[in-house]
């Protein structure tokens, strides 16, 4: 069973303006829910006092005193992420001995951010905008959408 509405997931994928304007926990459970469909066993944070952590994604067969696979820092915004953000979540990757970190953004990473992630080695990952688009088209229900089956033009 999902824990992100299918509804939603086929409306944002026909109106992707409206990324921007979702609610910040409806943002945080579309990343969380696209890191379950990859067979992570997934927790999303409280909202308030989680130090940065939004998601944290678990191998499914990890005990439940392992560390997390990956730590997801989420920013719906129209800003492009900064250095900082990625800089503090490392440090939590590390801390907690997570094996990667990932920062999903409505928006995108600024230059600086993907410079500092590169030249210190951070395994940190990005997924801005066009990867949400991308996610997103994947996840939706099949039929549903712009391009329905039989659809397209016919070449002759």
């Amino acid at each position: 069973m999902g824990i992100f509405d299918q509804r939603f997931i086929d409306y944002l994928d026909t109106n992707s303006a409206a990324l921007e304007n979702m609610h910040w926990r409806q943002f945080e459970g579309l990343v969380a829910e696209r890191l379950r469909r990859e067979g992570l066993r997934v927790e999303i944070g409280p909202g308030r006092a989680d130090e940065g952590v939004d998601v944290r994604a678990w191998d499914p067969a990890a005990g439940s005193d392992a560390p997390a696979v990956i730590l997801v820092q989420c920013k719906r915004t129209r800003n492009k992420v900064d250095r900082v953000v990625v800089k503090v979540l490392a440090t939590d990757v590390d801390f907690e001995g997570a094996r990667r970190g990932m920062v999903a953004t409505t928006s995108s990473w600024s230059p600086g951010a993907r410079h500092t992630v590169e030249s210190r080695g951070y395994p940190i990952e990005e997924a801005n905008r066009d990867t949400l688009l991308a996610w997103l088209t994947q996840m939706r229900t099949p039929g549903t959408g712009v391009w329905l089956a039989g659809s397209a033009p016919k070449s002759q």
